[in-house]
């Protein structure tokens, strides 16, 4: 037996032996039914109560999910543990707007349990819909009554909606009672939860739709015709034509609905904007009609719902508008520019071709029966990576970032020319790099006396190049030699001979000319360096550096 089984059953029979001393002792003081439920509604009692209340709900809830779902697998587990406890902290609140405690406690785990219900029937739909979606890609026999039968034979294909309707039932129920005078606010609180449940799972099973859709007639649809082209054209095909058409076909080319991504924002969008409009017009019924305070519980699901209505619009709107730049700002990868990186898609992980060798082969006997859709074509990024162009249509429904990288796909010219600005210095700074640690080898390998006796001084480098960095204006650098070692808070700064004095610069913008000069000694001191003023943006200071050798 495990540990938390045991646990388990110790809590179950302390609990219930509490109940039945509580019970006991109630029936022996009470003299009628009505001071009976005094009794036990009164004091720790009342404690004792609820806590059997608490486990009632563990057992139900327990239970239904090993009859309907067995065992839950380790990703059920880990959603329920993220999602459950801001749930229930959110409803807690609920309980302190009414003194019925045991009738809100109920309503209470009620809510926790229909929650717990749609977090697992949501992650198993999603588990078995990707197994059927896989079994219809990789297996051309598939046909369209096939899916559609699997899923009409699931249940929990048809457990999505009778939960909707449940929840929209239990939260209708709520609410007019509390038209109706009947019950307390805190009815209306628990049924506007039930509500937002309901429109929740609903817009998944929307989605559940699309992805249906998609599947019959897009992606099974295609595999019928595959199959029939491939009986058509029998097995008197020349091996060269086979070889020829694999290094196209094989990479498991998807049909997909081009149209799909605007069907889901849209059903996003009016998901989040019905949360966003029930959650205000509540406030507005509560604190203004009502003459109300504000339930603390609505703060966070309002100011949520705004968001991500706010987010959801700004995300299709960018969705658009990079939809129309594939074609027009992201030029076609070349054959020699695939040949000389990784034609991987980091995406889909198949090999890219270009767009020529593409072209050509439509033009073929099995192209011309299966063209090659322009969603495989190579598109190459601004910051040079390469990427199937319908991968990188679906990766802008997520995200505008390359997902190498991390840079922007599309970029402002300022963008690009702070991009291109930045390159260059890279390669400046690595070029300069090299060039010093070759100089650095010769020297090294030129080991003659004259050379063994310099050998104390700290290398040199040929040229100090100082490169203005773009992002942060009045920034150095300052190139050195691969051997240089700096010691610690020492920091090195170029310096040029003028004549007798030196030009030193400690930054683009801020420049010194330093004088050596020999004084007496003055005591145990003597001034070796003195700095002259400091001109700043074509002004100067009156600042003196002085360096003192003890």
């Amino acid at each position: 037996m495990k540990r938390s089984t045991a646990y388990f059953l110790c809590y179950t029979a302390a609990t219930i032996g509490l109940f039945a001393w509580a019970l006991y002792d109630s029936l022996d003081k009470a003299t009628e039914f009505f001071t009976l439920i005094v009794d036990m509604t009164d004091g720790y009692k009342l404690g004792i109560l609820l806590n059997l209340l608490f486990l009632i709900f563990i057992g139900v809830g327990s239970l239904s999910l090993l009859l309907v779902f067995g065992s839950l697998r380790i990703i059920e587990i880990e959603h329920l543990v993220e999602k459950l406890p801001i749930f229930i902290i959110n409803l807690l609140f609920n309980l302190t707007s009414n003194d019925n405690l045991i009738f809100n406690c109920i309503l209470l785990g009620i809510s926790v349990v229909f929650k717990v219900f749609h977090v697992v029937l949501t992650d198993r739909f999603d588990f078995v819909s990707m197994k059927i979606a896989n079994l219809a890609n990789n297996d051309s026999s598939i046909t369209t009554k096939k899916v559609l039968r699997d899923y009409c034979a699931n249940l929990y294909f048809w457990l999505l909606p009778l939960n909707v309707v449940a929840d929209l039932s239990i939260a209708k129920f709520l609410v007019y009672d509390v038209f109706k005078g009947i019950n307390s606010v805190t009815c209306l609180l628990f049924g506007f939860q039930f509500a937002v449940q309901g429109v929740e799972l609903l817009t998944y099973y929307c989605k559940v739709l699309l992805n249906l859709y998609e599947l019959l007639f897009f992606r099974s649809t295609e595999s019928e015709s595959d199959t029939e082209n491939e009986e058509e054209a029998g097995e008197d095909t020349e091996i060269e034509n086979e070889v020829e058409q694999d290094m196209f076909v094989d990479d498991d080319e998807d049909f997909v609905w081009e149209r799909k991504a605007y069907y889901v924002k849209a059903v996003e969008i009016a998901s989040s904007s019905l949360k966003a409009i029930s959650y205000i017009s509540f406030i507005y019924l509560l604190t203004v009609t009502s003459k109300l305070s504000l339930p603390i519980s609505m703060l966070q699901g309002t100011y949520s719902s705004v968001v991500q209505t706010y987010k959801e619009i700004v995300q299709l709107f960018v969705f658009i508008e990079s939809s129309k730049k594939l074609d027009t700002l992201l030029p076609n990868a070349t054959r020699e520019e695939l040949e000389s990186s990784d034609n991987l898609c980091i995406i889909c992980r198949e090999d890219m071709h270009s767009v020529e060798e593409y072209l050509q082969y439509n033009q073929t006997e099995a192209g011309k029966k299966r063209p090659i859709s322009s969603r495989k074509y190579p598109k190459k990024l601004a910051c040079s990576h390469i990427i199937h162009m319908g991968c990188l249509k679906d990766w802008l429904e997520r995200s505008e970032n390359c997902p190498l990288c991390r840079r922007k796909v599309f970029m402002t010219p300022e963008e690009l020319q702070r991009e291109k600005v930045l390159r260059e210095e890279q390669t400046r700074m690595m070029n300069a790099r090299q060039e010093a640690h070759n100089a650095q080898q010769e020297r090294t390998s030129n080991g003659d006396s004259g050379e063994n006796t310099d050998s104390s001084q700290p290398p040199e480098s040929d040229s100090f190049d100082i490169v203005p960095s773009p992002d942060h204006d009045g920034r150095q650098t300052l190139v050195l030699p691969s051997s240089v070692q700096i010691p610690p808070n020492w920091t090195p700064l170029p310096i040029e001979r003028d004549g007798n004095d030196y030009k030193i610069s400690f930054s683009n913008k801020l420049k010194g000319k330093l004088t050596l000069k020999r004084r007496a000694r003055n005591g145990e001191e003597m001034e070796l360096l003195r700095g002259s003023p400091l001109e700043r943006n074509g002004g100067s200071t009156s600042n003196n550096a002085n360096a003192n050798e003890a």
